[in-house]
């Protein structure tokens, strides 16, 4: 059975496909963007292919189709975005997409908007992890910094969100987030990324409205 895990919230389907795994009791094999097919069917046949569960990701962006019979073997495929209903095709998909609340609160980002900011970052909290939050803000921040990549309805949108912070005070908040990154990922800081991003959000966003 082929299993699809994909969508932007990256978090919630890792989250899933951890627990996939610490719930499969037999071997496990991963593989990642290209590999050969050959050592997929080597590992997915036999009498004992429901014992073994084969992960494969960052393998179907771009494509069209998926042209793999897996038979009765377990393989999932992960992908950090959205595939088409044509890859996925007949097989069973799980997509986790981004809250509409995180949006909101990214949207929200302005200096003098503390009041709009507080409840929600409050109410993103209560559906979405800290960490993924936290993610998106330091994605925000890095695009008001360089818009690349962006639609042109998005690069304006966000060039003029970015005009109201100002570069000086955009480039602060952006390296005080990604030293708040830094600390909590090699548990330099003592504060939680919670609280750690509470403070910033308070010292940088809330202190001026």
């Amino acid at each position: 059975m082929i299993t699809i895990l994909h969508g932007e919230d990256e978090v919630a389907s890792r989250r899933e496909l951890d627990r996939i795994i610490s719930g499969f009791e037999g071997q496990i094999i991963r593989f990642e963007k290209t590999f050969d097919l050959t050592d997929l069917y080597q590992a997915t046949s036999g009498l004992f292919n429901d014992k073994v569960l084969v992960i494969i990701e960052n393998y179907l962006g771009g494509k069209k189709k998926l042209d793999l019979d897996a038979g009765d073997a377990n393989v999932i495929f992960w992908e950090p975005k959205e595939v088409s209903k044509t890859v996925i095709g007949i097989n069973k998909s799980l997509e986790f997409k981004i809250p509409t609340l995180i949006w909101k609160l990214c949207d929200s980002l302005k200096p003098t908007n503390g009041k709009q900011i507080l409840p929600l970052f409050e109410n993103t909290l209560k559906t979405t992890d800290i960490e993924f939050i936290f993610a998106m803000l330091i994605r925000q921040f890095r695009l008001m910094l360089n818009p690349v990549g962006l639609a042109p309805w998005q690069a304006s949108k966000i060039q003029s969100q970015s005009k109201v912070f100002g570069e000086e005070n955009l480039k602060n908040i952006y390296q005080q987030l990604l030293t708040i990154d830094y600390e909590n990922k090699t548990s330099l800081s003592p504060l939680s990324l919670k609280n750690n991003l509470e403070k910033t959000r308070d010292q940088k966003i809330a202190s001026r409205s």
